[in-house]
């Protein structure tokens, strides 16, 4: 079947995806090395080729340009702006390293596209996202969205020494659900969620683990239920209810000692 057939009706995002799967598994496009590539708001998706000289604009473009067959080889983004600030983006059934130039704080606002849209960090289809070595804000653009979701047999994993995962505003902080898994272990405050809606940290059928949180105002600190566990080591969220489990667990200190992806 032609490749217009497949994708008729599909969005551009979409179509993208699709012929890229395509001829992936013709055999081309496949990674053969590890490869970094580099994105800044002064960069273009355009007339961009993903160098440090030449950068993508957007994070969403350098994960569209990286292949699902990655051979075991790694594709790492550097965010290049300080204090820039990006649009969200989603990973799906990729593997992805996201990482920044030394002293970068990158801002992510909200997912644009509507296929994975609601959250400003979407992992699903069984995609790997490991954010290290930077400190990020999400930012949603209304408080009916999440600040990273996590599903369908996901994973997602933030980390780097002293480094803060901060979520303002979001209908949700972080969301792990659909056997997917979570771990948020830099050093001191790891997870910083305020104001949130409904829960600063959820599971739903999948597992979340994150060292120590801080963060105030939101309705529940941690929501567990269907199945989900969260583990903690030390909690430092205020306000509201701090434990709510339906059908779910949660653990603390010791027993939340559990391996990494």
């Amino acid at each position: 079947m032609a490749i217009t057939q497949l994708t008729s009706g599909m969005t551009t995002s979409e179509q993208r995806e699709a012929t890229n799967t395509n001829f992936n598994y013709c055999g081309a496009f496949q990674l053969s090395e590890n490869k970094n590539v580099y994105v800044s708001n002064s960069g273009s998706d355009t007339t961009g080729a993903g160098t440090s000289a030449a950068p993508w604009k957007t994070v969403q473009k350098a994960i569209s340009e990286c292949p699902p067959i990655q051979n075991g080889h790694t594709y790492t983004i550097q965010i290049q702006d300080s204090n820039a600030t990006y649009d969200g983006f989603y990973v799906a059934g990729k593997s992805i390293i996201l990482t920044a130039a030394t002293g970068v704080t990158p801002t992510i606002k909200e997912v644009s596209d509507t296929t994975f849209g609601d959250a400003c960090i979407v992992v699903a289809v069984r995609g790997t996202l490991t954010i290290t070595g930077i400190n990020l804000n999400c930012t949603p653009s209304t408080n009916a969205h999440m600040g990273v979701r996590v599903d369908s047999g996901s994973n997602f994993r933030f980390t780097g020494s002293s480094k803060t995962l901060t979520i303002t505003g979001a209908y949700i902080g972080i969301s792990v659900a659909d056997n997917s898994f979570a771990k948020v272990d830099g050093g001191g405050p790891t997870i910083s969620v305020s104001n949130s809606q409904y829960y600063a940290i959820h599971a739903e059928g999948g597992k979340i683990y994150v060292n120590n949180t801080a963060g105030s105002g939101n309705q529940y600190t941690f929501f567990a239920e269907r199945g989900g566990e969260i583990f903690y080591n030390t909690n430092g969220i205020t306000g509201g209810t701090a434990y709510y489990a339906v059908g779910g667990r949660i653990y603390s200190g010791a027993q939340a000692s559990i391996p990494s992806y």
